[in-house]
């Protein structure tokens, strides 16, 4: 229906298979008449454009001592949809990291990224970019969070044996991350159930403890040593147990 300036306009939500660019006479409108006017066509050219993106607030997340993994989502601001395909470039504490193509869903994935984060969340640390393409105008950057995530250490189980009447009691503290002994942490021992002292953990992760007096009877005795690691700043709480083998 025409306005009152003659204007007829359609609006609608059928989608258009045709590119970006101009459709010369891609547009053909008719008029049957009526009882005062005759009937007329006119033809015209549809104008396409690049359609608008928007990026979702980016996200990483990573354990203490090993790889970032970012996230990004790139939606259609027309039809609200993911937009597949495409190439979304990250930059991690203000240096570029790579970059990733979306999935049916417009989400970009980039894992194995090296950081140096400490524990806690870095904000605004993680930034995604979407440059454009041929249908797609650039996306605005979104706002940005990093998140570092700690996971516990694994402690291998402990060992004792006797010597002259006392035990050495050992345990190796390792980061379940990068599967290497940590060193510099305390380990405290139990010795059939008492309290028997704590070691520092050396290079390698190893923490001994020697001179502990002992009653126990030649054999091994099964899970009679009890290593165990508080947990810090930057790892968990973790416990190993093992046997104490006694030799005459």
């Amino acid at each position: 229906m025409t306005n009152s300036s003659g204007v007829a306009t359609l609006t609608t939500t059928t989608a258009t298979s045709d590119a970006v660019g101009t459709d010369t006479g891609g547009v053909v409108a008719s008029f049957a008449g009526d009882d005062t006017y005759s009937a007329a066509n006119a033809t015209g050219n549809l104008v396409v454009s690049q359609a608008a993106t928007s990026l979702g607030s980016a996200a990483g997340t990573a354990s203490f001592g090993g790889t970032a993994t970012l996230t990004a989502t790139l939606t259609s601001s027309v039809t609200n949809a993911g937009s597949r395909a495409k190439t979304v470039s990250f930059t991690l504490d203000g240096t570029s990291v790579g970059t990733a193509v979306t999935n049916s869903s417009g989400v970009a994935t980039l894992t194995g990224v090296a950081t140096s984060d400490g524990l806690g969340t870095d904000t605004g640390g993680v930034v995604a970019s979407f440059a454009g393409g041929t249908n797609y105008l650039a996306a605005p950057t979104p706002p940005a969070t990093w998140l570092s995530v700690r996971r516990p250490p694994a402690s291998r189980a402990s060992r004792a044996r006797q010597s002259g009447g006392s035990a050495t009691l050992t345990a190796t503290l390792t980061s379940s991350v990068t599967n290497a002994g940590i060193s510099g942490e305390t380990v405290s021992f139990t010795l059939d159930g008492t309290s028997a002292g704590t070691a520092v953990t050396g290079s390698n992760g190893v923490a001994t403890l020697t001179g502990v007096a002992t009653s126990d009877s030649v054999g091994t005795i099964t899970n009679d040593v009890v290593a165990n690691f508080a947990g810090d700043t930057d790892y968990l709480q973790s416990q190993g147990t093992g046997d104490l083998t006694v030799t005459s």
